[in-house]
């Protein structure tokens, strides 16, 4: 059986969700308990944090499905119907479509952008950053096709990864070089809580001042923006 941990905490409303409908569906249960050994955690308390922390985890609800030897075959982040769960829940069980089935079959020389793409998000869900930025390189050099939606993806989080690796202008770039992407907000949202994280105001409030001239009457932006200054 695989080891089957879900990471929660008891005020996000997914988790809660994913609890009623999907978890306690009579064929999510049925099937979990021939092949899992089920175990939750709040990822909020010292052993749950631990944990969580230790599989390099992020967002709630977060399952993770390891093996006897506490390595990991796969993970789910966030909420998720039933339907959908139990599609993934037997991938998994059959070692399907997880990182290494992507690995082998890449290796094996099945190397279209479907297979690369999913190398690279799989390894952005471990937050392994340097190897999810491989194979998004791989990708965008082998496949520059400027309307796919792995590809713009994948142009994101290269600049997201460039900027968080010390290239101030990374993502500044990436907005001046893509008008019209729908990751732009985002983009201006990774650079406030970089900043805020490091304790930098004057930049951090810059990037505000530039995010309310390009959405000027988002309210995710004003919210965010009047949070930050009351």
């Amino acid at each position: 059986k695989l080891i089957f941990i879900k990471f929660y905490t008891n005020t996000w409303a997914s988790c809660i969700r994913l609890d009623v409908e999907t978890l306690r569906s009579p064929e999510v249960q049925a099937i979990s308990n021939e092949h899992l050994i089920s175990l939750k955690y709040n990822a909020k308390d010292e052993i749950g944090n631990k944990l969580y922390k230790q599989y390099n985890c992020q967002f709630v609800p977060h399952l993770l499905f390891l093996d006897a030897q506490g390595n990991e075959v796969d993970r789910i982040i966030g909420f998720i119907p039933p339907t959908e769960y139990l599609l993934k829940l037997n991938d998994i069980i059959n070692k399907r479509n997880t990182l290494d089935d992507y690995l082998s079959k890449y290796e094996k020389g099945d190397q279209n952008a479907e297979i690369i793409a999913a190398i690279a998000t799989k390894y952005e869900d471990r937050k392994d950053k340097n190897n999810a930025a491989k194979f998004y390189k791989i990708l965008i050099e082998k496949y520059p096709d400027p309307n796919s939606n792995l590809y713009k993806n994948g142009k994101f989080f290269l600049a997201s990864y460039a900027f968080e690796k010390g290239n101030d202008n990374a993502l500044r770039n990436y907005i001046k070089g893509n008008p019209n992407s729908d990751f732009l907000y985002d983009a201006y949202r990774k650079m406030t809580h970089f900043y805020a994280n490091n304790n930098n105001q004057k930049k951090e409030i810059q990037v505000y001042e530039e995010m309310l001239i390009a959405f000027p009457n988002d309210p995710n932006a004003l919210n965010s923006y009047a949070w930050r200054m009351a």
